[in-house]
């Protein structure tokens, strides 16, 4: 169940039993206030770890590195043929296949690259 319908239930316990202790009754009213105690504890402890989950959450958000700038940088990939057996190829100064140093450029492409570059984390205190 969720915390909000908690919340909501501990409340309506909390008005029922603050009106049957004011209908008189002994009995009823003594375990109206022991349910009354109860519910007000309850809802209590619901705030108090709501309160800690977004401490938590927020410092876990803080502690996270942040990109602090992002640059485009260009980067031209060039495509070469071998000369002995026609086999395409582009990070090698000699052909994969056969070893031959002959080659000839089929193609040229630019590509975009993203470069990105963080933030430092921030050191966690610790006490000494």
């Amino acid at each position: 169940m969720r915390k909000w319908k908690q919340g909501v239930i501990a409340v309506l316990v909390f008005l029922v039993s603050l009106a049957l202790v004011a209908t008189g009754d002994l009995i009823l009213g003594a375990l109206s206030v022991i349910a009354m105690g109860f519910s007000m504890i309850y809802a209590v402890g619901l705030v108090v770890l709501f309160v800690f989950q977004q401490i938590y959450r927020r410092s876990r958000k803080e502690s996270k590195p942040k990109i602090e700038e992002t640059a485009v940088k260009p980067k031209t990939v060039t495509v070469y043929e071998c000369g002995h057996c026609k086999n395409q190829y582009s990070n090698s100064e000699t052909c994969p296949l056969c070893g031959s140093p002959y080659r000839k450029i089929v193609e040229e492409r630019t590509k975009e690259e993203k470069v990105e570059k963080w933030k430092p984390r921030p050191r966690s205190r610790t006490i000494r």
